[in-house]
């Protein structure tokens, strides 16, 4: 009797054992996706800034430009924007082909003191290269203009107006104004982009009021 009552008590401990770790890991299972979310946030992160400072063996301005346009193409497509054309992306140096260049045995190399600035400032505008914020969300739209360069004016129903900017895609609507509705999203380097609700056509475009 003492026998079975002791193995009772055994087989009831280690059931307890068993249903403890299980809480421990239902409780601590929530931190390790948060962790790991984590992880990949500063990865890609870290990834786009390593981009950004391939990209200064350009001397060229314009060519620099569109090779930062490219470097944060894993930060647009993390974030489900368009992405950048291959002119651009292809400009990215791969890391693989960047010189290494040799510490010195007493001292750690450090970059010099412009670079640095510089680096810090270029990393620190990521969100003004990327873009992506709501500005306007499915507005209806009360009336558009189209000049004879083929570029419109649009006035939204909460009474601001935008008008299409040199080089963007020729609109071709038929529809009356109430028709169509807008939405509106910051784009790179303080740019706007402008949807039409239901189209797959993106214009760039700015407030004029």
């Amino acid at each position: 009797m003492v026998q079975s009552s002791a193995k009772g008590v055994s087989a009831t401990t280690r059931s307890q054992s068993v249903m403890g770790k299980i809480k421990r890991g239902l409780v601590l299972a929530p931190l390790w996706l948060v962790l790991i979310g984590s992880v990949a946030r500063a990865d890609t992160r870290s990834d786009v800034r390593a981009a950004f400072d391939r990209c200064d063996v350009f001397g060229d301005d314009r060519t620099w430009l569109n090779c930062i346009y490219g470097a944060v193409q894993p930060m647009r497509g993390k974030l489900g924007l368009p992405s950048a054309p291959a002119s651009q992306t292809n400009l990215v140096p791969r890391a693989s082909l960047m010189p290494q260049a040799a510490p010195s045995p007493s001292l750690p190399a450090m970059p010099p003191p412009e670079a640095k600035r510089q680096t810090k400032k270029r990393g620190g505008v990521l969100s003004f290269l990327v873009g992506g914020q709501s500005v306007v969300t499915s507005m209806p739209m009360e009336a558009f203009h189209i000049d004879r360069d083929g570029l419109f004016t649009v006035t939204l129903a909460n009474g601001q107006v935008w008008r299409e900017v040199e080089g963007s895609p020729r609109a071709r609507w038929r529809e009356p104004a109430s028709r169509y509705r807008v939405s509106i999203s910051t784009g790179t380097f303080d740019s706007y982009n402008l949807i039409i609700v239901g189209e797959d056509i993106q214009y760039k475009a700015k407030r004029v009021r």
